[in-house]
């Protein structure tokens, strides 16, 4: 979780908004927010939905549409994972790359905790992965189609890069750092810390080994 906070954290403040100011076109600081309140009004609404439907104790259906919440959730995450990752690398290779590796990091924690979450409902093993990979299918399938499609667009940039960076704040802040403050163990949580400090590090290393 540390790790994947650091790398959403350095992306956000070192490549996705140095590029949007560097576009120098409108008010990026704007689109930062609209990112930020777009992932927050959607937590909203899927965590409304999911207590709303545990209240009318419904049995089967209640864990099928739990279920289908989770994947559907997952999706259109995975989807604007794949418009971020081809906006970016439209823009500049280097935030492309530690785009890429930020999206990838901070996937892995939640595929896992959507696994034991799927898996704790009585969904097999063999169909979590086969609909899970689907659901991972979208973020290349709207990165292609974003990448060829947004190329014909001017100044995408200015909009989705300062976006983009809310949301990857959003997640950090809201989601993963959250989570990192149940240890109460001090030594792990100076590693905690460590690996923050190693995703910011990682995320730094990618601009430099890969410059504009």
């Amino acid at each position: 979780m540390s790790f994947a906070a650091g790398a959403l954290i350095g992306t956000a403040f070192l490549n996705l908004l140095p590029e949007a100011l560097e576009l120098g076109v409108g008010t990026p600081f704007v689109f930062v927010i609209g990112g930020f309140l777009l992932f927050f009004i959607l937590e909203k609404l899927l965590i409304w939905h999911h207590h709303h439907v545990g209240k009318h104790g419904r049995g089967e259906f209640d864990e099928h549409e739990n279920i289908a919440l989770i994947l559907l959730g997952d999706t259109v995450h995975n989807v604007t994972d794949g418009i971020i990752i081809a906006g970016s690398f439209l823009n500049n290779i280097s935030v492309g790359i530690a785009t890429s590796v930020a999206v990838l990091i901070h996937e892995i924690p939640q595929e896992i905790g959507d696994f034991g979450v799927l898996l704790h409902s009585g969904m097999g093993r063999r169909r979590i992965l086969v609909l899970n990979l689907a659901s991972a299918l979208s973020t290349v399938i709207a990165a292609l189609f974003s990448y060829f499609y947004l190329i014909n667009l001017e100044n995408v940039g200015t909009v989705l890069l300062p976006a983009a960076a809310g949301i990857f704040i959003y997640i950090a802040a809201a989601d993963l750092i959250p989570q990192t403050h149940k240890e109460e163990k001090w030594y792990r949580a100076v590693i905690q810390i460590g690996l923050l400090i190693l995703g910011i590090s990682l995320v730094w290393s990618i601009g430099e080994v890969f410059p504009e």
